[in-house]
């Protein structure tokens, strides 16, 4: 499924000019209307890949999932914990209080591997992310162009960033056995994977929306 855009509209306008000149043996003919055109339609178009220059980049500080083994008595759930920081939200609140401020959003969800439908689950859910004491956040997880996408490792994630009620920022960001995340599978099924340390953070651009 496509991710969520930003729509832009950009209206065309014209405008239309005659001379007027009039003389008493031969009036000028009066001046033609020209059509106004159409506007067009809406063009999507992508989330930034650069912020604005007044805004840091999102900091994904974390990522590490958990698959379980299959077998019976082991856990059904695949677990995904993420941990995403706006350090923009040092300069929204008073100096006094940076110094006990929960800054940090945990951004956590599981799901049953039983009869896992890999083209829904657990795609395009919204869920809710740990309390901080700037706004509040979402995520949700969207199914990646890789050659093997898996929630679990392979995937995109939306971040919502909810400064305010009608102050709202959103950013992608892209993990992927091939550039930042690690991991394996013991031979008993499990499987674990996560952000590797040359790969940390991963800048994830905002824009308002």
């Amino acid at each position: 499924m496509q991710l969520p855009t930003i729509l832009l509209t950009t209206l065309g306008i014209a405008t239309t000019a005659a001379t007027l000149a009039t003389t008493t043996s031969n009036p000028s003919p009066p001046a033609t209307r020209l059509p106004l055109p159409l506007a067009p339609a809406p063009v999507p178009i992508p989330i930034p890949t650069a912020p604005k220059p007044h805004l840091k980049p999102w900091n994904l500080t974390s990522m590490r999932s958990f698959s379980p083994s299959g077998r019976p008595g082991s856990s059904p759930f695949v677990t995904l914990n993420l941990t995403i920081v706006d350090l923009n939200d040092a300069d929204r609140l008073p100096r006094s209080a940076l110094k006990n401020a929960t800054l940090e959003a945990e951004c956590d969800t599981q799901w049953s591997w039983e009869n896992f439908d890999y083209d829904k689950d657990p795609y395009n859910r919204v869920h809710n992310c740990s309390k901080v004491d700037v706004g509040w956040w979402t995520f949700e997880l969207f199914k990646t162009n890789a050659s093997v996408p898996n929630p679990a490792r392979n995937f995109l994630v939306q971040f919502e960033h909810h400064v305010k009620r009608d102050e709202v920022y959103v950013g992608v960001g892209n993990l992927s056995v091939e550039t930042n995340v690690r991991g394996a599978c013991g031979g008993s099924g499990v499987c674990t994977w996560y952000l590797w340390e040359g790969a940390m953070p991963v800048y994830i651009n905002q824009a308002r929306v």
